[in-house]
C-alpha cells in the first residue's frame, strides 16, 4: 500500500522523478521530497521470447535537505615565494631549492572540514608529500584559511621535462562534497650528491713486497651525504680470489672501513705486478656511484742457483774389496732456501749394494755422508756410478745440481798356491805336517770346505773342514798320499809323500 502522493509510478517523488531508461539502463531522479527510500531494481533475461532468468538488487536512497555549499579555494606557490602560481606559470625547483610548495585552502561556509588530494598527472608518486592533509577552517566565527605544504622527494628528477600535478582542496558539504583543484606545472631536479670518497693507509701506491711478507693496511671509504657506503677489492687484470688476499666488504653509513691482508707466498710471484682497485659504492635515487683508488705491488723475488760440491766429484775413485770407503757431500744456497741432498745409483739400488747414504738438510747450508764396503753384492760388475743431488724448496726452483762419482772395484791378489808335495814326520820340528798355507782365500761363492786325503787303495786315512788342518800322518806306513781340496765352487786334487 502507497502512502498518498506515491504510486508505482511515482515510486520517489521528483522532477523529474525516479525512473529507469530502458535502453541505457541508466536511474535517474530528483526528489523533491526528503525521507529514506528503499527500492529494489530487477532485471529480467529473455530467450526468443521466453524468460530464463531474473537477477534483482536493493538499493537504499536518502534524501536531505541540505543548507547552501559554497565550493573551497586553493591556491599554491613555491616555498620562499610572494606570488602564488599562476596557470601557465612553471615551477622550476633546482637541486639546492627548498622542494616544497605552499598550500592555502579556503571555504566562506563555517566549520568546514577541508581535504587536500595529490594527483600526479604525466609522472608516478608514490610518497605521501602533503604535510597536513586534514583541517576545519572558520571555527567560531573566525574566517581563516588551511595552510600547509607538499615537499618533494630528493630523488624527484624531471630530468627536464614538465610534470603536471593536480592539488585538490574537497569540503564535506551535503550531500555531495564541492572542490577546487590546480593544476601545477614543475621541474624539478633531485638533491646533489657528493658522491662516496675512498682512501687507504698503505705507504705508497706502489708496494715492492718479499716473499714471504704480509702486506696489511686499511681502506677507507666515506660519504659526505652520510649515504651507506660499502667497499669491494678486485684484480685489473687477475683473480683476487687465486690470491692469498683477505678483504671484507663492509658497508656502513656514512664512513667504513675494512681491513686488507696479503701474504706474498709463492703464487704471487707468478706475476710481476699486480694492480688493485679498492672501490667504494653508494647508491642514490636508484643510481649506483662509485669511487675507485688503486695499489700496485710489485712484489719482488730473485732464486739465485744453489751449489752441491764434494773432494771427488766427477772423478773415477778405486775401492778396494772389502774396505771402507767414505766422503761427504755437501750443499750450499745464497737464498738460505731450503736446500736437501739426496743419492741413487744408476741402474741399481743403492742399498742392494750396501751403500750406505745419510741425507741432509737445511736452510742454505746442508750436508751428507756417503759410506760404501763393497761386498760379494758387487762382483757381478767392476765398475758403479754414483749420482747426489741437491733440490732447493722454493717458489721458481731450478731443476737439481747433480755431480757424480764413479767406483771402480779392485781385489787384492791373492798368494800363489804352491801345495806341498812331501813332509817328514818325524818329530825334528822340521816338515812334521802336512799343511797347505797358500791355500787360495775363501772369497763370496768361492769358500774351502773340507780336505780329503786317500791311501794308494783308495782309503780315506784323513778329513778336514779346517782350511787351516794339519795332518801328522799318524796311523799311516810310508808312501804316496792322494788328496782331494773340496771348494764350493771348485776342487784341487794332487799327491803328497809321507817320509819319516
Amino acid at each position: 500500500m502507497w502512502i498518498p502522493g506515491l504510486s508505482t509510478a511515482n515510486q520517489i517523488p521528483g522532477n523529474p522523478a525516479a525512473a529507469i531508461n530502458l535502453n541505457t539502463g541508466r536511474f535517474t531522479v530528483q526528489p523533491t521530497l526528503t525521507g529514506l527510500f528503499v527500492f529494489a531494481v530487477k532485471c529480467s533475461e529473455y530467450r526468443n521470447r521466453q524468460k530464463i532468468g531474473e537477477v534483482r538488487r536493493d538499493f537504499q536512497l536518502l534524501v536531505l535537505n541540505c543548507p547552501k555549499n559554497d565550493s573551497p579555494a586553493i591556491q599554491v606557490r613555491q616555498a620562499g615565494k610572494n606570488s602564488f602560481y599562476q596557470e601557465g606559470d612553471i615551477i622550476k625547483i633546482t637541486g639546492n631549492d627548498v622542494r616544497c610548495l605552499e598550500i592555502f585552502s579556503s571555504d566562506t561556509d563555517p566549520d568546514e572540514a577541508l581535504t587536500i588530494i595529490t594527483k600526479p598527472v604525466n609522472f608516478t608518486l608514490t610518497d605521501q608529500i602533503v604535510a597536513l592533509q586534514t583541517g576545519i577552517v572558520n571555527q567560531n566565527g573566525k574566517i581563516d584559511s588551511l595552510k600547509t605544504t607538499a615537499c618533494f622527494p630528493e630523488c624527484l628528477n624531471s630530468e627536464g621535462k614538465i610534470y603536471l600535478l593536480d592539488l585538490i582542496v574537497r569540503d564535506d558539504g551535503c550531500s555531495l562534497p564541492k572542490t577546487d583543484t590546480v593544476r601545477v606545472s614543475f621541474q624539478i631536479d633531485p638533491v646533489p650528491d657528493v658522491g662516496p670518497a675512498i682512501a687507504t693507509t698503505a705507504d705508497s701506491v706502489l708496494l715492492r713486497p718479499h716473499l714471504g711478507d704480509v702486506l696489511a693496511f686499511d681502506v677507507i671509504g666515506s660519504d659526505a651525504d652520510n649515504d651507506l657506503v660499502s667497499l669491494s677489492v678486485s684484480g685489473v687484470d687477475f683473480n683476487v680470489n687465486a690470491q692469498s688476499i683477505t678483504f671484507p666488504n663492509n658497508a656502513a653509513t656514512g664512513q667504513v672501513t675494512s681491513p686488507f691482508t696479503w701474504k706474498i707466498d709463492c703464487n704471487a710471484t707468478n706475476q710481476a705486478q699486480y694492480t688493485l682497485k679498492f672501490t667504494a659504492t653508494t647508491r642514490v635515487c636508484g643510481d649506483t656511484i662509485t669511487e675507485d683508488t688503486f695499489i700496485e705491488v710489485r712484489p719482488e723475488y730473485q732464486n739465485n742457483k744453489p751449489s752441491i760440491f764434494a773432494d771427488l766429484a766427477g772423478k773415477t775413485i778405486d775401492v778396494l774389496f772389502g774396505t771402507t770407503f767414505t766422503d761427504s757431500i755437501f750443499g750450499t744456497d745464497p737464498d738460505l732456501d731450503l736446500i736437501a741432498l739426496s743419492a741413487e745409483g744408476e741402474d741399481f739400488n743403492l742399498a742392494d749394494l750396501g751403500m750406505q747414504f745419510t741425507p741432509g738438510s737445511g736452510n742454505g747450508k746442508a750436508q751428507a755422508l756417503f759410506t760404501w764396503k763393497p761386498a760379494c753384492a758387487v762382483i757381478s760388475q767392476n765398475q758403479y756410478r754414483v749420482n747426489f743431488m741437491l733440490t732447493e724448496s722454493t717458489c721458481k726452483a731450478y731443476p737439481p745440481e747433480t755431480i757424480s762419482v764413479t767406483f771402480n772395484i779392485t781385489y787384492e791378489a791373492p798368494p800363489t798356491f804352491i801345495p806341498a808335495n812331501i813332509f817328514t814326520p818325524n818329530n825334528d820340528g822340521l816338515n812334521d805336517t802336512f799343511v797347505m798355507p797358500t791355500l787360495p782365500p775363501d772369497f763370496c761363492n768361492s769358500v774351502f770346505s773340507r780336505i780329503k786325503i786317500y791311501n794308494r787303495w783308495g782309503g780315506l786315512v784323513y778329513e778336514s773342514q779346517d782350511r787351516n788342518f794339519a795332518w801328522d800322518g799318524k796311523g799311516v806306513t810310508d808312501g804316496v798320499f792322494y788328496y782331494h781340496i773340496i771348494y764350493s765352487d771348485k776342487k784341487y786334487n794332487g799327491t803328497v809323500t809321507l817320509v819319516r
